[in-house]
């Protein structure tokens, strides 16, 4: 029974609810989910270290800049109105790289690099922005947008009191 109570306590303070309706709430994964979008907008060249400083001052102190597998696995978005940066899961290929969650090929599509900038660097170049319907594009860097913005959080399913 202690064990219970301290359950629907660690529970509640997580989803922000009371102990009694934590009780019917099963935690089923805490994992990185995309919890908002920044309201300032940066173009692709401001690195990921701007672009993540932009999360913790405008979403949440826990938050960064999302990578596309995180928002590919968001089970719900937030309200997106406008597209939004997001970093590639790169993986490579003899020749070249891509992302693994999209499968968006070439280093100019992937994250605003271009001849010897270094990632998130350049205008002159592609990166990958999720998209106000939720697909992820690589658009111009030359453009300002927000940061996608990912956070820990509780994935829930209601369960029936056990009492």
């Amino acid at each position: 029974m202690k064990t219970q109570f301290a359950l629907s306590v660690l529970i509640s303070l997580l989803l922000g609810v009371s102990a009694a309706q934590a009780q019917t709430t099963t935690i089923q994964a805490v994992q990185m989910q995309l919890v908002d979008v920044t309201t300032s907008e940066v173009k692709g060249n401001e690195g990921v270290f701007a672009m993540t400083a932009l999360c913790v001052a405008e979403v949440s102190a826990d938050s960064r800049m999302c990578n596309t597998a995180e928002a590919w696995n968001t089970v719900k978005l937030p309200p997106i109105s406008s597209d939004a940066w997001l970093r590639p899961v790169l993986e490579s290929t003899q020749t070249d790289l891509y992302d693994r969650t999209t499968g968006t090929a070439g280093t100019l599509n992937l994250y605003c690099v271009h001849n010897q900038d270094g990632p998130w660097q350049s205008t002159s170049a592609r990166g990958l922005a999720i998209r106000d319907d939720g697909r992820i594009k690589a658009l111009g860097c030359d453009t300002r947008r927000p940061v996608a913005c990912c956070a820990f959080r509780a994935i829930t399913a209601e369960a029936p009191n056990p009492s």
